[in-house]
């Protein structure tokens, strides 16, 4: 199992919104082949910075879903409300 973090900074007042959004994906991502969960985290202390936290079966799934035409979809929806670039790490518990 492999767990794939990955770090988004909204612009004022996009975080709010990409959440509100993200309860409707949500579904549709855990339902991927693989997929193990998915959660969507907020910094408190900067709200503006927002994390994906999701469990897959292996890293070939993982890919299989980032080259989904879902997954260019609502990339394509959230990316321009970014103030600065994703961050991503594909990790494994040691």
């Amino acid at each position: 199992m492999i767990r794939r973090l990955v770090k988004m900074r909204f612009q004022p007042g996009k975080a709010q919104e990409f959440i509100r959004l993200s309860q409707g994906f949500r579904p549709r991502i855990v339902g991927f082949d693989g997929c193990l969960g998915l959660e969507i985290w907020q910094d408190l202390a900067e709200p503006q910075n927002v994390f994906s936290f999701s469990r897959w079966e292996s890293p070939e799934q993982l890919d299989a879903y980032r080259r989904s035409d879902f997954f260019r979809q609502t990339w394509a929806t959230y990316k321009p409300w970014f103030e600065a670039p994703a961050q991503a790490w594909s990790l494994d518990a040691v």
